[in-house]
């Protein structure tokens, strides 16, 4: 743990009930990408419980960076998670706020605190994913899409619609449906059971009964059913126009008594204007609930439905030039911050279908997109101490008791629990970059000196691409460049006319070049914002090597612009180079809208294993849970 440390700070004083102490200054030497602090509380009693707070800032105005409120006990190394995951400069300078509750008057008290840059195995077990799927099969090009279990959570947003059914022995009851938490966060808690390769979703199974008349008339229910209930579902992807990612209901299961509460009885306007009597409504009830856990009777479609109608990534359907086929789900085990957090695995191999390049030319630069990602979108720690404040700790004792099993409370480090991978083979990598193999530039340029010597200069180049390789830090090929070309140069007299003129034809070839490329989540922010997955390229070009076809020297009166010639060569190579690599040899991997129930997929990190794979990570989550 100690390599994800990112600084030890002691905040240590008297406290006063409540402990809060300066600011300490915090300064980073490379960027890091900050994720959760471990906190010691060393003080005068044991076993007690405190309500801590902890915010970055930058200065010199002290704004806001990210922020975690958590209850830490005394004496026991503790991990708390920020909400969103943010990248330390080391050309800026940030303030670490502390403040922390529970505490006896006047006294003295010792906080070690360590911020944690991301400490996730996701990455390794993307690779291990990729390098298995091509093991022994060379017709395979493996490419994964991995999502976590807290990311699944963000997902199971209410559906804009909820489904109603008319119920009862006459037509005067309908009941409407939905599932979720009645206690903050809002959503359902998901696991992922590896072991069975299925999907646990724990919730507040809600029946809610109106009147069929206008809703207008009676918009209140008159009776409200509600019970935790555990649903066990498997993904599949459902062959429709693309392959939708799909979970289907496999089983479900009461975790406790069933309430029912009946606001109206009457039969006026009431429960019993459907039913004989309240008795016979409760009755019902328990057969309704049997329903939709059996997957039987006239609500039997509910859970399927519910489940089918969640908005669930799709990122394989916008993979540009290529054609995936799906190969399997992989269920894994991933550490994060020492918690095993379940992730489901989509395993594609990919072909090129051997188009041209899509051209970009009316779109902005990833740089420019990139200047322009949403990052205010996710909840800030005032946000979350709003929440807090109102609803109480993030994930109540009692609730995680209920419904979790003993899993992990990822919701303690929910950032780094959100973390998605988009991992693609060395072999995948080189069957995108064929497509963009071969590329060159036609140039010409003119000039005059003292209004006598008239000068111009045309070359042009083709390069190919030689193999491309995943190195410790990127993605990097060697570019092979010739080219050929011609200078003139011409003495003019007062009337334009040429006295003396030469001209010689020139080879141009570069050494030491290369192309190196680093995955990056950009965003566009239209409505709805648009999001980019590429491999952005940057070029690494030497200088060139001229020939010319002349033998002893240049020819007047060429040999006084030669210099002129020279530069011409050099800079217009390098730099329309250096162009292309940014326009044209940019990957886009993937494009989309965030039209999908505003799930949101944001960078974190690249890592790169040589000669294997490249791994992007980013945070994954709906916008529908701010």
């Amino acid at each position: 743990m100690s390599d994800h440390i990112i600084k030890t700070l002691r905040f240590e004083g008297k406290a006063e009930g409540w402990f809060d102490p300066p600011p300490q200054p915090l300064n980073v030497q490379r960027e890091y990408l900050f994720s959760a602090v471990r906190m010691t509380i060393t003080g005068a009693a044991d076993k007690r419980n405190h309500d801590i707070r902890v915010s970055l800032t930058s200065k010199p105005n002290d704004d806001h960076v990210n922020g975690i409120f958590a209850v830490v006990p005394d004496k026991e190394p503790s991990t708390k998670g920020a909400w969103s995951l943010s990248r330390l400069l080391p050309d800026s300078a940030y303030n670490v706020h502390f403040s922390a509750g529970g505490f006896s008057d006047d006294e003295h008290v010792l906080i070690i605190v360590e911020l944690l840059k991301l400490d996730s195995t996701v990455a390794a077990v993307t690779r291990n994913i990729l390098r298995d799927t091509e093991a022994g099969d060379n017709s395979v090009n493996a490419l994964t899409f991995g999502f976590s279990e807290a990311s699944f959570a963000h997902l199971m947003v209410p559906p804009s619609s909820l489904p109603e059914v008319e119920v009862g022995p006459v037509p005067f009851l309908k009941v409407r449906l939905s599932m979720e938490s009645l206690e903050f966060p809002w959503y359902p808690m998901v696991y992922i059971d590896v072991a069975a390769e299925e999907l646990v979703i724990a919730g507040n199974l809600q029946l809610a009964f109106y009147r069929t008349t206008d809703p207008a008339q009676f918009p209140e229910p008159v009776a409200v059913v509600l019970v935790q209930v555990s649903v066990r579902c498997r993904p599949a992807m459902a062959t429709m126009t693309e392959e939708i990612l799909e979970l289907h209901f496999v089983c479900a299961k009461l975790l406790g008594s069933i309430s029912v509460n009946v606001r109206d009885p009457s039969a006026e306007t009431g429960v019993a204007g459907g039913f004989g009597s309240v008795v016979e409504f409760e009755k019902s009830v328990n057969d309704y609930i049997t329903q939709i856990t059996s997957k039987s009777g006239e609500l039997g479609f509910a859970l399927p439905a519910y489940l089918e109608s969640r908005p669930l990534p799709d990122y394989w359907h916008r993979v540009l030039n290529m054609r995936l086929e799906f190969l399997r789900f992989q269920y894994k085990t991933v550490q994060v911050h020492g918690r095993p957090i379940s992730y489901l695995f989509l395993v594609f191999s990919m072909s090129s279908l051997n188009l041209p390049p899509p051209c970009y030319c009316e779109q902005p630069s990833l740089t420019q997109a990139a200047s322009e990602t949403d990052d205010s979108s996710m909840p800030t720690v005032f946000e979350a101490l709003q929440q807090q404040a109102k609803y109480g700790r993030l994930l109540p004792k009692k609730w995680s008791k209920t419904v979790t099993e003993n899993r992990t409370d990822y919701t303690d480090i929910l950032g780094a629990a959100q973390v998605a991978a988009f991992g693609m083979s060395q072999k995948a990598f080189r069957e995108i970059a064929k497509l963009y193999a071969n590329f060159g530039s036609d140039q010409s340029s003119s000039t005059s000196a003292d209004g006598a010597i008239y000068a111009s200069v045309r070359f042009w180049y083709r390069v190919s691409l030689d193999t491309a390789k995943i190195r410790e830090d990127g993605i990097e090929a060697v570019i092979d460049l010739a080219g050929e070309g011609s200078a003139k140069a011409a003495v003019r007299d007062r009337c334009g006319h040429d006295v003396l003129r030469a001209s010689v034809s020139l080879r141009l070839t570069l050494q030491n070049n290369s192309i190196t490329w680093r995955p990056y989540i950009s965003v566009n922010n239209t409505d709805p914002a648009e999001m980019t997955i590429a491999a952005v390229a940057d070029a690494r070009v030497g200088d060139p090597d001229v020939d010319f076809d002349f033998v002893g020297g240049p020819p007047a009166p060429v040999d006084q612009v030669i210099d002129w010639v020279l530069t011409q060569l050099t800079e217009g190579t390098k730099n329309s180079l250096g162009k292309i690599a940014s326009d044209q040899l940019t990957i886009r991997l993937v494009r989309t809208l965030e039209d999908n129930g505003k799930i949101r997929l944001r960078f974190a990190a690249n890592e790169f294993f040589e000669d294997e794979a490249f791994v992007l990570l980013g945070q994954l989550w709906s916008q529908n849970w701010r």
